[in-house]
């Protein structure tokens, strides 16, 4: 098993010297992994409460937090760090170009070593979406094919893709992963869990409880065995069970949650 710890880079307590420090001795001490979260602007009032709150107060504080950019984050972070894998949990795909996401993230897992864990989720939160002219209800459309148009430009040498949103052909992308990078789906909605079970991925790890999975949640075996996984009788996929140490909030500080996820190679 391997132990990650989350780091709040949107918190009053985030500081560079905080930042930066907790994960220089996250790396002293062992931790396999650290992981950011994303958010780009911060309503003072929510429309919605915050989803993973288990019925904690809404986390309107939040709006006089400093906000870090994840992928700048993560890049200081590698940059400073060995063996560290840096990790993202989650960015949300629908805020960014889907050719300039793929462009940051193999990017940074190249100068990393390949260390990069790349969470992917579709976002929750209206206003951000508003801010950026973007439209939220098309959200999980943009996210899917993203994903599809990653695994195009990292992994073909020469890649064309044409979707709704996104169309390139007759063009090189360089440079690519050094290796596979893996994606973890964040979510706990019944399509957050099909994209889940979709090609080889992992689910990222959220604060939901399980009585907060959606009823008619498919099987991971059958879901995953409609998308192509391999099961029993083909060639089996490797499977390492990962901790993440991850507070929710500030009032749960002292009670910090271990949540496991599972990842696939």
């Amino acid at each position: 098993m391997e132990i990650g710890i989350s780091l709040s880079n949107t918190s009053v307590l985030a500081t560079p010297e905080t930042l930066l420090g907790m994960a220089d001795k996250a790396e002293e001490l062992g931790f396999a992994s650290i992981w950011v979260g994303d958010h780009i602007a911060l309503p003072y009032t929510l429309r919605q409460p915050y989803p993973y709150s288990r019925g904690a107060p809404s986390r309107a504080w939040i709006a006089e937090s400093p906000i870090y950019d994840p992928v700048v984050l993560m890049s200081v972070i590698a940059g400073r760090t060995q063996r560290l894998k840096v990790a993202v949990g989650v960015l949300v795909l629908p805020y960014r170009h889907g050719v300039l996401t793929a462009k940051m993230a193999a990017t940074l897992d190249v100068l990393s070593g390949g260390r990069l864990l790349l969470g992917v989720g579709i976002g929750w939160m209206s206003e951000e979406f508003d801010v950026m002219g973007m439209r939220f209800s098309e959200r999980g459309a943009v996210t899917d094919e993203q994903i599809r148009l990653f695994r195009e430009l990292w992994y073909k040498e020469k890649p064309e893709f044409h979707g709704k949103y996104y169309n390139m052909a007759g063009m090189t992308f360089l440079p690519r992963p050094r290796g596979k990078i893996p994606i973890l789906v964040g979510g706990n909605t019944l399509p957050a869990l099909r994209r889940h079970g979709s090609g080889r991925r992992a689910r990222a790890p959220t604060s939901a409880s399980t009585h907060t999975i959606p009823t008619g949640a498919p099987p991971r075996r059958a879901s995953s065995a409609a998308h192509g996984r391999a099961h029993a009788n083909q060639s089996p996929c490797r499977e390492r069970s990962i901790a993440e140490v991850a507070p929710t909030s500030s009032s749960q500080a002292d009670q910090s949650s271990t949540v496991k996820r599972r990842r696939f190679h």
